[in-house]
């Protein structure tokens, strides 16, 4: 993924359509704009959804996976 790029491909929909929100209190997150898809996750949670769904993001749009 080119680091100009606004939005990223989700995994779940297939459409480039995955933002990057900041939020208050640590509640950064990425997100799937389309409606119809529910894709999300939190970028500095331990919980194992989250955990698992940044891993399934970074596979599809080609981001090598942090350790």
């Amino acid at each position: 993924m080119e680091t100009s790029d606004k939005y990223s491909r989700c995994p779940d929909c297939g459409q480039k359509n995955v933002l990057w929100a900041a939020r208050p209190n640590k509640e950064d997150n990425y997100y799937c704009r389309n409606r119809a898809c529910s894709f999300y996750f939190f970028t500095m949670s331990n919980a194992s959804v989250d955990l698992e769904n940044e891993r399934r993001w970074q596979k599809v749009n080609g981001i090598p996976s942090t350790p």
